[in-house]
């Protein structure tokens, strides 16, 4: 499954932040191979220190100089070969074993297009789709809200794609598309600006929440999100971090199943709390309109009702049209 991020703001510390967050709870908290990449320009803020920079032993020049791994090297790679599992491994910094979680360090230019091509992009992204050698279950791919070059290349590949949104009304409808989950980034429900009054402005069901947490935004600070996801991801209720915890695994377990799914199951769930009691008619047969009937009419319905633990109760009901007489018997 390819996730294509983004953020309303263009804010690439946001994005980066909430992106290496879906990455570590994919990986340790759904226990899926997990690729997160960064296709914005050169930045400061990038997944890798995100997720581990405390145990990061290079300098910020050794990071973003060219190396023979990261983007980069990828790119140049898919130039002029096919990519491969080999390639990926060479190219990728693991922060857990057997590619459960793998990083992809930035490119070191501020636009890829401008150095490489497009085809380039197109075989990495074939690999990383290709069901049969697919190397991992979940791939991030932020990329920057304004760069609508890279993102019509990337966006055919994609499965699945997550707009991270302030907590405000805001106009997101150029960059909503049928597959397409917003997400509310420091969420606070106290807030007047709540998720019932922001799925009517947003004009959309799926929206979800990274709420906002001082344990997950000492961790940014430190630079040490893997350990802060790790430590939590078992958190029971009543303990600190599981409503923060429950939320981020609730998106990710979502946006898995994708958005016709999801809108399904929200039908589904509407329907049985609405619809308990159900009016059965007989096969093959249309309902009589009553104001084509007598006014002495007698109309003959069956109600059948679900109860737990019992067998299904079938009442049938005779109504005087003129009187509303009811008489009801009762079948088990």
């Amino acid at each position: 499954m390819l996730i294509i991020t983004r953020d309303f703001d263009n804010n690439i510390k946001d994005g980066v932040e909430s992106t290496a967050l879906l990455a570590c709870v994919s990986s340790l908290g759904k226990s899926k191979k997990t690729l997160a990449l960064q296709m914005s320009p050169k930045s400061s803020y990038t997944i890798l220190n995100v997720i581990n920079g405390r145990f990061t032993k290079q300098s910020i020049h050794d990071i973003y100089s060219f190396e023979d791994n990261g983007l980069d090297s990828l790119l140049m790679n898919a130039e002029s070969n096919t990519v491969t599992e080999e390639t990926m491994n060479d190219t990728v910094s693991p922060i857990l074993d057997n590619n459960k979680l793998d990083v992809m360090k930035q490119s070191d230019y501020p636009k890829i297009l401008d150095v490489f091509s497009e085809s380039s992009i197109q075989n990495i992204l074939n690999y990383l789709t290709n069901s049969k050698n697919r190397l991992y279950d979940h791939v991030y791919i932020y990329l920057p809200l304004d760069d609508t070059e890279l993102y019509k290349i990337v966006e055919p590949y994609a499965d699945t794609e997550i707009l991270f949104v302030p907590q405000k009304p805001v106009n997101i409808d150029k960059y909503m598309t049928p597959k397409t989950f917003v997400v509310l980034k420091d969420y606070e429900p106290e807030s007047k600006f709540d998720l019932q009054y922001l799925k009517k402005q947003l004009k959309t069901k799926c929206i979800y929440t990274i709420p906002w947490n001082v344990g997950y935004r000492d961790a940014i600070i430190s630079e040490d999100l893997l350990s802060f996801v790790h430590k939590n991801r078992k958190d029971m209720k009543g303990d600190d971090n599981f409503t923060f915890i429950s939320s981020v695994t609730n998106l990710v377990s979502t946006f898995v199943l994708g958005k016709e799914q999801i809108e399904g199951k929200i039908k589904e769930e509407n329907f049985r709390k609405h619809h308990l009691d159900t009016i059965v008619q007989a096969e093959g047969q249309e309902p009589e309109k009553t104001d084509d009937l007598p006014e002495n009419a007698i109309q003959q319905v069956k109600v059948t009702k679900r109860k737990f633990f019992r067998k299904v109760e079938t009442d049938e009901i005779m109504i005087n049209l003129k009187h509303n007489d009811i008489q009801m018997d009762t079948e088990e």
